[in-house]
């Protein structure tokens, strides 16, 4: 949700497409609560990791085209730097792709699902970091 604000900050305007795909991010994330109260009421069981995981990953997904839509439409405000702008970009990849790798431990056991959550997406943000570097200041 913070991400979410973070994007919106950044934001100029908006427009049809960009209002229905904030919509579309408002609905998954609501699935994810929901994917986490049925995990919280079968706790340790497979399907419900697997339901929190989809729905983590298609939250996530939704939230970068919309803001690769927002980017490219520029609908974003002229006065915040590139660099501030591809930093948040940054910050957009790891939950979905932790997401997508928890999908495939949920089978496995709950602990190993849940090392998973808490080990890939600072794993993820490192190697985004060091695959796009900020520009340095010269």
């Amino acid at each position: 949700m913070i991400q979410h604000n973070l994007v919106f900050g950044a934001l100029e305007r908006t427009n049809n497409r960009d209002t229905a795909l904030s919509i579309l991010q408002i609905f998954a994330l609501l699935m994810f609560l929901y994917s986490v109260k049925i995990g919280i009421e079968f706790d340790g069981d497979p399907n419900a990791m697997l339901f929190e995981s989809v729905a983590a990953a298609v939250m996530g997904f939704l939230s970068l085209v919309n803001w690769r839509y927002a980017r490219k439409a520029g609908l974003v405000h002229p006065s915040v730097p590139d660099a501030e702008l591809d930093a948040l970009t940054l910050k957009l990849w790891p939950e979905p792709i932790t997401a997508i790798v928890t999908i495939g431990t949920a089978f496995f056991s709950p602990l190993i699902w849940t090392i998973t959550w808490f080990s890939v997406g600072p794993i993820a943000h490192r190697v985004l970091k060091k695959m796009y570097p900020p520009p340095s200041d010269a």
